[in-house]
């Protein structure tokens, strides 16, 4: 029974004192424990709480919850006025981008993807410094979130991006455009699905690409599904 009553114990001269101070520290801030298990269950969160997270984020809180993270993305992705802000804080987590991107990902499986703005910033985050965009799993993705991704700044780096073209809510020209705003692409994989009825798609990306005036495009190695390795000159 000693366990239970360690004032009963006998410890080493200063160790007595150092229980009762223990004893008064929270082991876990309650601002964080009604964000990660809200009082309400819902994806609707109030301002309130998105600024109580971000101010655990500055006191260094980087063992916040997985959910709390991804619970902060949806506010931000379902937000009409989304702040940047807010993110920008939260990428001081070091397994931030390792839960945004699935979290994009389970959205856009949904179709809940209607912020282009909102969504083009988190992929921004989501693949900042990265050499390859694989955006193939990405669902009912728009050539204006493509488009504001790439304006970022973020992706700079990036040499080649993979899309599904069936999924993409735009025109080959209007994905196009969007694929100009970068100038270091060197490889461009357009893919359709396994179980599609036609390389229609394919062709009518390759007619788009033949007729665009963005020429530092012609310069890449371009894969069309079902239309082989093709490179302008």
């Amino acid at each position: 029974m000693i366990k239970f009553h360690p004032e009963s114990m006998d410890f080493p001269l200063g160790k007595k004192r150092f229980i009762p101070e223990v004893d008064e520290e929270p082991l876990v801030d309650a601002c964080a424990m009604d964000y990660i298990w809200p009082p309400l269950v819902t994806t609707e969160f109030e301002g309130p709480i998105v600024a109580q997270i971000v101010q655990q984020l500055n006191i260094g809180a980087n063992s916040l919850d997985d959910q709390a993270i991804k619970i902060l993305v949806d506010n931000f992705l379902t937000t009409e006025s989304s702040n940047i802000s807010l993110l920008d804080k939260a990428t001081n987590i070091p397994h931030f981008q390792e839960i945004l991107l699935p979290t994009i990902c389970n959205r856009s499986e949904s179709e809940e993807l209607d912020n282009p703005e909102a969504l083009g910033s988190l992929l921004g985050i989501a693949f900042t410094g990265q050499q390859h965009l694989d955006w193939v799993l990405l669902k009912e993705l728009t050539t204006d979130a493509i488009a504001v991704a790439l304006n970022t700044g973020n992706l700079n780096d990036a040499q080649s991006i993979s899309l599904c073209i069936d999924t993409i809510k735009g025109t080959p020209a209007q994905l196009i455009e969007a694929l100009s705003k970068s100038k270091s692409f060197c490889e461009l994989f357009f893919l359709q699905e396994p179980d599609r009825k036609s390389d229609d798609r394919s062709r009518e990306m390759f007619l788009a690409l033949a007729a665009t005036s963005h020429t530092h495009l012609h310069k890449c190695k371009i894969m069309l599904t079902g239309a082989g390795l093709v490179r302008f000159r």
